[in-house]
């Protein structure tokens, strides 16, 4: 009967080892299941790394190419900005400008109004196509940037200035005042038309001129102060000088 016991006994913990098999069986396929997902993710991970160092080495595709206007430009360093320009004529009209690049372009930046984009976006070997307006003054310019592929590419639009164009002045009025007895100021006012067009202007008083600095196109106005107990009988005429000629041209004479 004691041995029957002590066999008893010893079988039991064998009883409760079977009943925790699947138990021990859940783990180990758990196991097995996380070392595959873990080796899946470390496979994509060095294969990503490939493709990116085969997409940084010297034997990669994706190499911008830019010919801007009959000029290539694909062999300049990414990391260095260029500028070019593009010469519009003063009467103004639709211009093509020829780009063959192998990526889509796009046009950066605010155009002022006179000058306009056929499209702002375009496919590769797309021109890029202008509209200007009739240049009336001077010479005017805007930049912007042309963007393609790993390429910026800044474009300075000229528009040529109009030969028939010249500056203009109007004499205005004037105001006297006195800050001593001896002593008297004398604000003049004149209007200058095309002050692009104009190296300098101001007042000229009794022969003598004197010139605004900062002038602006439309009302300007200047302050002259004279030694003299009075400034009746003197005459003034505004004036302006012409860049790049230096002709000067003259408002219309006017007493105090």
């Amino acid at each position: 009967m004691r041995r029957k016991t002590t066999v008893a006994t010893r079988q039991q913990p064998l009883a409760v080892s079977t009943r925790h098999l699947p138990e021990d069986n859940a783990r180990h396929a758990t196991g097995r299941i996380r070392r595959l997902v873990f080796g899946c993710i470390m496979g994509l991970a060095a294969a990503l790394s490939v493709s990116a160092l085969s997409s940084c080495s010297g034997d990669a595709p994706d190499v911008t190419q830019l010919v801007f206007n009959s000029e290539d430009l694909s062999g300049w360093d990414t990391g260095t900005m260029l500028t070019r320009s593009v010469t519009l004529a003063a009467a103004g009209g639709r211009v093509e400008i020829p780009v063959r690049c192998n990526y889509d372009w796009h046009i950066v930046g605010y155009a002022p109004s006179w000058l306009t984009f056929e499209q702002l976006d375009g496919k590769p070997n797309q021109p890029v196509v202008v509209e200007t307006q009739p240049n009336t003054s001077g010479a005017r310019s805007c930049t912007l940037t042309l963007a393609t592929g790993t390429r910026l590419l800044k474009i300075t639009f000229e528009q040529e200035r109009n030969v028939a164009a010249h500056p203009s002045v109007t004499t205005g009025d004037c105001h006297v005042y006195s800050t001593f007895a001896s002593t008297k100021k004398v604000d003049f006012y004149f209007n200058v038309t095309h002050a692009d067009l104009c190296s300098k202007a101001g007042i000229e008083v009794n022969g003598k001129q004197y010139p605004l600095t900062g002038f602006s196109e439309g009302f300007n106005s200047v302050t002259v102060e004279f030694s003299a107990l009075s400034v009746s009988g003197y005459t003034y005429r505004a004036y302006c000088s012409e860049s790049g000629t230096g002709k000067t041209y003259y408002g219309t004479t006017k007493t105090i």
